[in-house]
């Protein structure tokens, strides 16, 4: 059975995330009232009167302040993303061709074709190539650092 003095502290500590929760919601609902009155001033300048529209380029300020609080907003949530880059991995890649032989036809020997190559008779797959030239004209890398 808990004891008295862990219930009353199990008590404040509750209290204590309300008042928190409370002061969040307070803070959402100022920003959405904000929010809301610059949509408002946007439709007034859009869709109100000829003398009333204003300048559109008075409410490039309130425009980046509406990304600033979409941005703080989508800032409070769980999610994080991150980026991560993996190393070029070179590897090697076998192809094997089977011989086929059949003593009753008179072809002898049947060996399925070798796959095309981008070079004739050359080792690197088109992959290999293309990672060649971005980094040797795209990034400017010269090709004794190539790894």
């Amino acid at each position: 059975m808990p004891k008295t003095a862990d219930l009353l502290e199990e008590i404040a500590a509750l209290k204590a995330m309300l008042i928190a929760a409370d002061a969040r919601d307070k803070r959402k609902d100022e920003r959405i009232a904000r929010l809301e009155k610059l949509v408002a001033a946007f439709k007034q300048a859009v869709f109100g009167r000829k003398s009333e529209k204003s300048d559109p380029d008075q409410f490039e300020l309130a425009l980046e302040d509406l990304e600033t609080a979409m941005a703080v907003i989508h800032a409070e949530e769980d999610v994080s993303e991150r980026l991560d880059i993996v190393p070029v991995q070179f590897r090697g890649i076998v192809t094997r061709r089977p011989k086929y032989a059949c003593r009753s036809c008179a072809d002898g020997v049947v060996q399925a074709p070798a796959p095309a190559r981008l070079i004739a008779g050359s080792m690197p797959t088109e992959a290999t190539v293309a990672h060649v030239l971005v980094i040797k004209y795209a990034d400017h890398l010269p090709l004794y650092r190539v790894k």
